[in-house]
């Protein structure tokens, strides 16, 4: 209705593949029987999730461990993943690998991103 009215504007063909996308992806996640899994596993939580998502496992709690570990994150999903949650996300997994014996050296991490 908005966008018949002129007040929004109407989708554009990647935020319509997105939503397609979201859409497939809730119905097999709500379709789907995930079997317990009791292997080690590591979540990130950002600024956008509820408190109650953190709680709950993010869905994952009948399936998970109930001590696996959630790693807050600053900022929302996309800015953590682009500016200041990336590092600490490799971080923590670079932390686990090396418990585990599975880490090797340190990855290299660009300076800067080359423009084209």
């Amino acid at each position: 209705m908005l966008v018949a009215l002129g007040r929004l504007d109407a989708p554009t063909d990647i935020e319509l593949q997105e939503l397609r996308i979201n859409v497939q992806l809730s119905r097999t996640y709500s379709t789907h029987q995930f079997t317990p899994y009791d292997g080690p596993v590591i979540l990130f939580k950002t600024e956008s999730h509820m408190f109650d998502a953190h709680t709950l496992s993010f869905g994952w709690g009948e399936t998970l461990s109930p001590d696996t570990p959630v790693y807050p994150l600053q900022g929302w999903h996309e800015d953590t993943l682009l500016w200041h949650g990336f590092d600490r996300i490799v971080d923590v997994i670079e932390a686990r690998l090396h418990r585990t014996g599975q880490g090797a050296e340190p990855a290299t991490r660009p300076t800067a991103i080359a423009e084209s």
